[in-house]
């Protein structure tokens, strides 16, 4: 009778572990859920932020784009100017005061 009291006990302790131990992992796994769920926050911000970043940039391009063409422009201008210039040097040597 004793042996069988040594083991009820032994059963006992032994489910007072694996409940101790069930409980653990259970505050593990909630505290394993609450990361998950911050990364998955974290990464919808993340990917929300990478849409704008790809926005700004694309409108960047844009801008540089018309401003290469602007700066283009002015410099075919600047160009006939000179030309013009020249011209009018040569037109104006031909005189003498």
């Amino acid at each position: 009778m004793e042996v069988s009291f040594a083991e009820v006990a032994t059963g006992t302790q032994l489910v007072a572990n694996t409940k101790q131990n069930l409980q653990s992992l259970a505050a593990v796994s909630q505290q394993i859920d609450s990361l998950l769920q911050s990364i998955s926050v974290s990464t919808v911000s993340q990917a929300e932020n990478s849409k704008m970043v790809n926005s700004t940039m694309q409108a960047v391009s844009a801008i540089a784009q018309t401003t290469k063409v602007e700066s283009e422009a002015v410099l075919s201008a600047m160009q006939e100017l000179l030309e013009v210039a020249q011209q009018l040097q040569s037109s104006v040597s031909r005189f003498r005061v």
